[in-house]
């Protein structure tokens, strides 16, 4: 299954209200279909940090805000907002 048709059936779990936890390590694919992102530190695993996602689908994640809570995340990963 493709990566678009798995965010397709992501997104209508979640307009459905259903509970859903998707794993990427894609920061902006997390940003179109999550309510809230969590960051894990490196193993032992553990949350650290939570980032709610605050725009109503369906999202650009193109649009400043966005860009802005994506910035956030990669800081908070430790990589540059540059990559």
């Amino acid at each position: 299954m493709g990566k678009r048709r798995v965010e397709a059936r992501v997104l209508a779990a979640v307009k459905e209200r259903h509970t859903v936890m998707l794993i990427t390590h894609d920061v902006e694919e997390a940003i179109h279909v999550a309510d809230r992102i969590l960051v894990l530190s490196p193993r032992p695993a553990r949350i650290q940090a939570s980032f709610k996602v605050p725009f109503a689908h369906p999202r650009k994640v193109s649009s400043p805000e966005a860009q802005a809570l994506r910035v956030a995340i990669l800081k908070e990963l430790g990589v540059s907002e540059t990559v």
